[in-house]
């Protein structure tokens, strides 16, 4: 499970992990700060550090009472101040920024898979038994099938059909953007309107239409698979 960022943890969330980390620095219970007080920490912690972890909080405050780096002032004398937390929060910031400078980044070796004649066969024959597949859920064919179907000669279509399908996979992307627009989400209406005006002006950005080639790659396969069903 990831661990959650300090910019989306609530108030409660916050006040757990403090609590925890006024133990571990020694700060007696009457010195705790008062409610108006946690919620002047809180948001300062939000606006300040927002990509560091609940865990990572309270981490920086165990490693400096261990000594792990150095702080400017680590004893809290009876007072947790928003100074006290950036001392010890900026010390951990350049601890870990140490750390990751010493790291050497060694990207992974990309091991070349062949994949025979005889595998790709056997995934299209696996494809062509199924009688799950609609265009309700295309997502579960994968783009890499349309691509040994091409090879291995299974997809042969006419003009006309393949005018048919691209239209109908236009019609899906345009069904999908309507559909997350349902709720009248702002920027799902931008886009889908966006689309409607592109298509209308027959001004599809590069991108839809890769977009829209993978909907028709897809529809292609159901094609091939529904037509085998239907002769078996």
């Amino acid at each position: 499970m990831k661990a959650k960022q300090v910019k989306d943890a609530t108030n409660a969330e916050l006040a757990a992990e403090l609590q925890k980390i006024y133990f571990i620095i020694g700060l007696r219970p009457h010195h705790f700060p008062d409610d108006n007080q946690s919620v002047l920490i809180f948001n300062y912690i939000r606006s300040s550090y927002p990509m560091r972890t609940l865990d990572e909080l309270f981490l920086a405050f165990d490693l400096a009472i261990k000594g792990t780096f150095e702080v400017d002032e680590l004893k809290v004398y009876d007072q947790f101040t928003i100074a006290y937390l950036v001392g010890i929060l900026n010390a951990y910031r350049k601890y870990v920024n140490n750390i990751n400078s010493t790291i050497e980044y060694k990207p992974p070796v990309q091991q070349k898979v062949i994949v025979n004649q005889a595998d790709k066969q056997k995934d299209i024959e696996e494809y062509l038994q199924r009688k799950d597949l609609t265009k309700r859920n295309l997502i579960m064919i994968p783009l890499y099938i349309f691509d040994n179907m091409v090879e291995l000669g299974y997809i042969k279509q006419s003009e006309q059909r393949k005018l048919q399908l691209y239209k109908m996979a236009t019609d899906l992307f345009e069904g999908r953007l309507r559909y997350d627009a349902k709720d009248f989400e702002r920027n799902a209406l931008i886009t889908l309107n966006r689309f409607i005006k592109q298509r209308d002006n027959d001004e599809i950005s590069d991108a839809t239409i890769q977009e829209i080639k993978q909907i028709y790659q897809k529809l292609s396969v159901l094609d091939v698979i529904q037509k085998n069903n239907t002769t078996t």
